[in-house]
């Protein structure tokens, strides 16, 4: 998974520091434009960066025509990170815009797990420019990572979204989906973000019923991820189908829903980034909660 970095060792407690040349410095653009996966150039949430033979190489303050005003993010190992703050930045070649998702692929692990983090931490400073009681434009915190209102003391914290994600698992058969109205293709499984006063069992229950029409037992927690790209903490769980085997899928939300066999499921993805393709190959390898049971 994307935040499987060891032995590095990544540490984000705040630093109220600046950088020297050799730091990296992190700049990221809204309606970037950058070449897609078709080839084509396309707009969105871009990154300064580059390809370098297939590896993603990351700016440093040197490589700035102009050293930016920047904001310590967090460290790995003895690499530090920063953001630039400022919105125009001019960087030397070879940096460009990349796409955000193409962290899901790209060596070294630990820079794509840095660039999707310092993401997630410039798009909720992006969101989060004025005061929400008294609109006060809002100022960093001295001495952590928060952001402050200088007028009425109000605290905006980094959001962090809690979502759940639940492999179904009937004998020998895993529920998998595909999302309705999204440019992902690939499948999935039932997934969703807990809603206020619930917990994450009752999360995946309700998220279940809604999108498939399933009763669930032995929900059974795997692991968890922290998933920059949107914000959010993922949770993981197996679950034992429990009752009626007909699928009512809301295809609002989903584009299908399938019953597929063991022996059908691929024990390895190109993306090794999400949480959701390793516990896939969990069920596929018979190294799943249930099955270790038999």
């Amino acid at each position: 998974m994307i935040q499987e970095i060891a032995p590095r060792r990544f540490d984000n407690h705040y630093q109220a520091a600046a950088p020297g040349p050799d730091d990296y410095v992190l700049h990221y653009a809204a309606n970037a434009t950058f070449r897609g996966a078709d080839a084509n150039r396309v707009r969105g949430n871009g990154m300064l960066a580059a390809e370098v033979e297939g590896r993603l190489v990351l700016p440093r303050l040197k490589d700035y025509a102009k050293a930016p005003q920047t904001v310590y993010l967090f460290s790995i190992d003895e690499e530090r990170f920063f953001l630039a703050v400022d919105v125009l930045v001019e960087a030397r070649e070879p940096f460009q815009y990349l796409s955000i998702s193409s962290c899901r692929f790209f060596m070294p692990r630990y820079l794509a797990f840095a660039a999707v983090t310092g993401f997630q931490l410039w798009d909720w400073r992006q969101h989060n420019r004025y005061c929400g009681v008294c609109a006060t434009p809002l100022v960093h915190a001295p001495r952590s990572r928060e952001l402050v209102c200088p007028a009425c003391g109000n605290i905006v914290y980094p959001r962090i979204n809690i979502g759940v994600i639940v492999a179904i698992v009937d004998g020998e058969r895993l529920l998998l989906t595909k999302y309705a109205g999204r440019p992902i293709k690939h499948y999935a499984l039932v997934a969703g973000y807990t809603e206020v006063g619930e917990t994450l069992e009752e999360c995946c229950r309700r998220e279940i019923m809604e999108e498939v029409g399933l009763h669930v037992k032995d929900l059974t927690y795997v692991t968890n991820q922290p998933w920059s790209f949107t914000d959010t903490l993922l949770v993981g769980y197996f679950a034992r189908l429990d009752g009626p085997v007909d699928l009512k899928v809301d295809h609002g939300e989903l584009k299908l829903a399938e019953w597929i066999e063991r022996r059908d499921l691929p024990k390895e993805h190109e993306d090794t980034s999400s949480m959701t393709n390793w516990m896939i190959e969990l069920f596929a390898k018979g190294e799943d909660p249930f099955s270790r049971q038999r």
